[in-house]
């Protein structure tokens, strides 16, 4: 008898030494884990943007609404983003004087006014997109009688940003 539980004592010692490791393993496993210390390096490069073309009306672009004595009109630009990926338009603003073309006479006193989003942040995905500013452009009713049915060429300086 003497035997048999001798051999049940080798097994369970066997047995408690196999968890004994068991827990040496884990337990030395998330020591590692948490305690692990590293270092590296790293470079990056930034890629220059492309120049993004900006145009007036283009054949087929039309604003949404005419611009009229005591009104407002969308101004309407075609964005060309030639990057492979968006960029944002971060600032629009007048690059010259307002030209006048194609009324029905004298159009000295145009009472057109721009007013461009102050912050703007428009993401504009790569490829030709239309860009349509609501309301930008506004008329006064001091506006010559010359004026009616004129082109009006706004200047635009935009600032894009990747």
């Amino acid at each position: 008898m003497s035997s048999s539980r001798f051999g049940f004592s080798r097994r369970l010692y066997a047995f408690a030494g196999l968890i004994c490791a068991l827990i040496g393993v884990v337990g030395g496993a998330a020591y590692a884990y948490w305690n692990t210390l590293g270092s590296g390096s790293a470079t990056a490069t930034v890629a220059n943007i492309s120049t993004v073309s900006v145009a007036a009306f283009t054949g087929g672009d039309a604003p949404t609404t005419a611009l009229l004595p005591g009104g407002s009109s969308d101004v309407v630009l075609r964005l060309n983003n030639t990057n492979s990926y968006a960029v944002t338009l971060s600032a629009i603003s007048l690059s010259g004087s307002l030209t006048v073309s194609g009324g029905i006479g004298t159009c000295g006193t145009t009472g057109v006014t721009i007013t461009f989003p102050t912050s703007p942040s428009i993401a504009v995905p790569a490829g030709s997109h239309l860009l349509d500013l609501s309301g930008a452009a506004s008329m006064s009713t001091l506006s010559q009688t010359g004026c009616q049915g004129a082109t009006f060429q706004i200047p635009v300086s935009v600032t894009f940003r990747k």
